[in-house]
């Protein structure tokens, strides 16, 4: 029996967003067309190094989101799979500061291969493109996607891939602002950009449906 939530949008009080009624999701009304998004990060968001101190710097729980997300890494060797990987910094403390015999990237925006080469310092494997929709040639024991998935318009079909691509008792770690977590006032949210805003109990039927388990 299927588990994920059938959606019930209704008006909100998010800009461009409505909003679901059973679990509290917020879904956008403004979308960018992935064909205009090949370019779109790297040309209308911060430069490349603010980018890497993003990752490098900026805290969640007091400490930057790369030390957040090396330290709760309960598998340190065999694959790694970071998606949506500019600009990099999360790739080279993969390849350089933990035993994983194998670190690939993936990113859909073109404008930021150069970050990821010059800035994050990675001279691993790069797959450019959309996730899910690309041949990656392995499975992984380790995959992470930092604000990534709140991007995604196929959510249940990334989860899906992410647990095809992953090897029993692997780990995937995902980082994404969540409904009802932070003030719908203060978040900087672009509608053309963030598909959705997940609520903690739809992120839960979702990862469930795609198989996944605590």
């Amino acid at each position: 029996m299927s588990m994920a939530c059938f959606h019930q949008y209704t008006r909100s009080d998010m800009p461009d967003y409505e909003r679901c009624r059973s679990c509290g999701t917020y879904h956008s009304l403004a979308v960018t067309p992935p064909e205009k998004m090949k370019d779109y990060w790297s040309a209308n968001h911060s430069t490349i190094w603010e980018q890497a101190w993003n990752v490098d710097m900026h805290t969640e729980g007091g400490v930057s989101k790369n030390k957040f997300v090396l330290d709760r890494i309960n598998c340190r060797h065999g694959a790694a799979l970071d998606i949506g990987c500019a600009p990099g910094r999360l790739l080279y403390w993969l390849q350089h500061y933990t035993r994983f015999e194998f670190v690939l990237g993936i990113e859909p925006d073109e404008g930021s291969r150069y970050a990821i080469r010059k800035v994050g310092a990675f001279d691993g494997p790069l797959v450019s493109g959309f996730f899910p929709g690309q041949s990656l040639g392995s499975v992984f024991d380790y995959i992470s996607a930092l604000d990534v998935f709140e991007h995604s318009a196929e959510p249940e079909e990334f989860l899906a891939e992410c647990f095809k691509l992953m090897l029993p008792k692997g780990q995937l770690f995902l980082m994404l602002p969540l409904a009802g977590a932070t003030p719908v006032g203060s978040m900087s949210f672009k509608a053309s950009e963030h598909v959705y805003l997940h609520s903690l109990l739809n992120m839960g039927l979702m990862l469930e449906e795609a198989g996944f388990r605590n």
